[in-house]
């Protein structure tokens, strides 16, 4: 199995039948560099849900070969387990070590060829730059790689491709976090367009259903956030099953959505189960798990557990701070609470 129909698979939402032709190719010992089989595995695993196994993959990569999808895997796998400050370094240096190879190319520049070497690198890097600058705590340079990544895509591969989709998303979340809430609806809406179109069926669809509903309830709109987030939450447990991160992730911003619609004992419950979920997916270190454990204990004191609640708050902004910074939103976030 080439690498080639690996990444077709992944690129067309099949990411079981792309988990199994990478480790088959990995067996079968082909022509192909076995540190990027093993990269486009942790690609498969990050998008089945499994961050660690994700990490695990892309560290084996790592240690065979310097290829550009290699770094790519390894930063998206760091991000998806809570460490978005290595994975950051990671592919800026990947990207600069693209920009320079690219020099040297002359298709660089000019061939409209989706096959030229270094343009899907150069595209695909950004947008995986920008959001582990968000998930690091800085939006700002993250939109500012992202507005770049879409511009690039758009030339590259046109205004309707998968990879000007997902610039776009990376550009909605980081406006998000930098408080522009209703052009990131807007890019969002754009994005969402896009991935629809190319596969309604796509957990991307799922993921931006997610942001838009965060930025929803950003906007003061809780209602309709929850119904993004109860479609998004659908779609997510039809094609992982109801136990992957993600579905953990997805309920945690619905309850915050129900949570801001006033009924606090049904936020809880979804918190409850998004704690569940993320412990089990990511493990008791995770810094997800500890956020979610935060806001759990939040709503918890919101329902009159007051001991209970204020304790796991207190426990869980120490592991974040230690994690995060000081000076990261989560944190600064946390410290409104207590």
């Amino acid at each position: 199995m080439s690498a080639d129909v690996i990444r077709s698979h992944l690129r067309n939402g099949e990411w079981e039948l792309a988990r199994r032709a990478a480790a088959g190719a990995l067996q079968d010992e082909g022509p192909d560099d076995p540190g990027v089989l093993h990269a486009l595995l942790s690609r498969a695993w990050y998008r089945l849900g499994q961050p660690r196994k994700a990490l695990e993959e892309a560290e084996q990569g790592a240690a065979l070969s310097d290829h550009w999808e290699v770094s790519l895997a390894l930063g998206e796998a760091l991000v998806a387990t809570g460490d978005p400050l290595p994975a950051r370094a990671i592919l800026q240096a990947a990207l600069e070590t693209a920009a320079e190879r690219g020099k040297g190319d002359p298709t660089w520049r000019a061939s409209a060829d989706e096959e030229a070497p270094w343009r899907a690198a150069d595209v695909q890097l950004r947008t995986a730059l920008a959001e582990a600058c968000r998930a690091a705590g800085t939006p700002e340079e993250g939109l500012a790689i992202a507005a770049r990544a879409e511009a690039l895509a758009e030339v590259r591969f046109g205004a309707h491709s998968l990879e000007t989709a997902e610039a776009l998303f990376a550009m909605g979340v980081c406006m998000h976090g930098v408080g522009q809430d209703t052009s990131a609806l807007e890019t969002l809406q754009r994005a969402l367009q896009l991935r629809r179109a190319d596969n309604p069926e796509h957990t991307d669809v799922a993921a931006t259903l997610d942001a838009l509903g965060v930025v929803q309830r950003a906007r003061g709109k809780p209602f309709e956030a929850v119904e993004l987030h109860r479609e998004a939450l659908e779609l997510w447990s039809r094609r992982l099953g109801s136990r992957a991160s993600p579905v953990g992730a997805c309920r945690y911003s619905l309850a915050q959505a129900l949570h801001n619609t006033g009924d606090f004992l049904a936020a809880r419950e979804q918190m409850r189960l998004a704690y569940a979920i993320t412990l089990r997916t990511l493990g008791e270190d995770h810094v997800d798990t500890w956020i979610t454990r935060f806001e759990l204990g939040r709503f918890e004191v919101d329902c009159g557990e007051m001991e209970i609640g204020f304790q796991a708050m207190e426990e869980a902004r120490k592991v974040v701070r230690e994690r995060l910074g000081a000076e990261h939103p989560f944190l600064r976030a946390m410290d409104r609470w207590l």
